[in-house]
């Protein structure tokens, strides 16, 4: 039998040939058998931070955790750098399958004590059975990815599969591997959202958001390709590639308008990626930008999970000249405490504020505070959702700095910013920007 030689657990191609042996057994006795696979969340991350000695420790002690938590007749074997499958015959009912997959979750979710750290893991799952699911052991293999896909982009911990999940789309590993050439081809897009001045009545500069049209699979949704990325190692690549493409587009644009900046979104796991300052610099350096013209927009949840750390980076990055931008402001659970110290330049306030604020007295004294707290701490103030007119005029009004929206103008391609920046009109909502009241 072929082991894995870090966990000492049988390997992927052990695995499949027992699992072969259990259907040809299951066929004979019409038993019940069910197959799990559970991915590690963010341990490549661990790997990073600490080390692979903790990261190897971390794995043994996880598979060590897993095999004493199940059947004596049960298989778990190691089946990819973060993954683990279980084999489990003879169940009495489809229930057993997901009591197992969840038993494993609580057992890796408790610390883990390695080298003086204390680590916590977090897990999800696939399940799938068979009969039910497959006919032999590759369709099975297949229905259970599918199921992990859904714990995956649905943030459970557990999914079933089931006949709202497609077995014929793509695996897990097709879709890492499309999303790696997509990167490596250039294939992924930018779409340029405008922000206007509201003091000035010009634009100010461009959001930019990543977009992913798949050739099979059709539009990815960036939260799902963004997640992939963060798991599957790739987001150092995608967002050197969105920081190069967004300053590439600027450079065009600036030719039309010389004082524009755009702003690209920084994920949780590229805030506290070791190389995060080094792939700001390159990008800067390959397209030879004046770093103000550059905003790195940050959710506030995530400043939040790990503050001192955080602000630790955002201090090296406005270091570089580079602007810092707090996205969904309102949304959080940040203080004022914090507020003071992070070395930012603007705060975005969260669309939920902004949609209904010509409707709700308690949207506007939301807003408007947050733009006095902004503007006391010598902030920019950014609203997003604007969708109506009203809307913008409140805004002005209320002295917010900058506003984006469907109002002003839907995401778009460059050659169409660049066309809307010379004719905003040919935009379905045309805005007029108002004129702020002096205040």
């Amino acid at each position: 039998m072929d082991r894995d030689p870090l966990t000492g657990l049988p390997d992927r191609y052990t695995f499949f040939r027992r699992l072969e042996g259990q259907i040809k057994c299951c066929g004979q006795f019409d038993d019940l058998m069910g197959v799990v696979v559970i991915n590690l969340r963010r341990f490549r991350d661990i790997n990073r931070e600490y080390g692979y000695k903790v990261g190897d420790a971390l794995l043994m002690e996880a598979a060590s955790r897993i095999r004493e938590a199940l059947r004596q007749s049960d298989t778990v074997a190691r089946v990819g750098a973060d993954e683990f499958a279980l084999l489990l015959p003879g169940l009495i009912n489809p229930g057993h399958a997901q009591l197992a997959a969840h038993k494993i979750e609580q057992v890796l979710s408790k610390p883990f004590h390695i080298d003086g750290l204390n680590l916590r893991l977090r897990s999800y799952a696939g399940v799938a059975l068979f009969p039910q699911h497959a006919a032999d052991a590759q369709q099975l293999m297949q229905a259970v990815d599918r199921a992990l896909i859904e714990a995956r982009e649905s943030s459970t911990n557990c999914e079933f599969f089931g006949t709202h999940l497609d077995i014929a789309k793509p695996s897990l590993l097709a879709l890492e591997t499309d999303l790696h050439e997509a990167i490596e081809r250039n294939d992924l897009r930018l779409h340029l959202q405008p922000q206007i001045d509201l003091d000035h009545s010009r634009v100010s500069g461009f959001e930019c958001l990543s977009r992913w049209t798949h050739p099979e699979r059709g539009e990815i949704r960036p939260d799902h390709f963004i997640a992939l990325a963060e798991q599957t190692g790739q987001i150092e690549a995608l967002t050197l590639w969105s920081l190069k493409a967004a300053l590439h587009h600027l450079r065009m644009l600036q030719h039309l308008q010389p004082q524009l900046t755009v702003s690209v979104n920084l994920t949780p796991n590229i805030l506290h990626h070791p190389d995060i300052i080094e792939l700001v610099k390159q990008a800067l350096a390959i397209w030879n930008t004046p770093p103000g013209s550059l905003i790195l927009e940050i959710t506030e949840g995530t400043m939040m999970q790990d503050p001192d750390r955080g602000l630790d980076v955002l201090r090296r990055l406005r270091g570089l000249g580079v602007g810092i931008s707090i996205d969904d402001f309102g949304t959080g659970y940040s203080s004022l405490s914090y507020l003071k110290r992070l070395p930012v330049n603007e705060l975005k306030i969260d669309k939920s504020f902004v949609m209904d604020l010509d409707q709700s007295i308690d949207d506007e004294k939301i807003v408007r505070s947050i733009i006095s707290l902004a503007h006391n701490f010598g902030l920019r103030v950014v609203a997003e959702g604007v969708q109506s007119q009203r809307v913008l005029e409140l805004l002005a009004d209320l002295g917010c700095d900058l506003a984006q929206g469907r109002h002003i103008a839907d995401a778009m391609q460059a050659d169409d910013a660049a066309a809307w920046l010379t004719h905003p009109g040919i935009q379905p909502h045309a805005a007029t920007v108002p004129r702020k009241q002096q205040r």
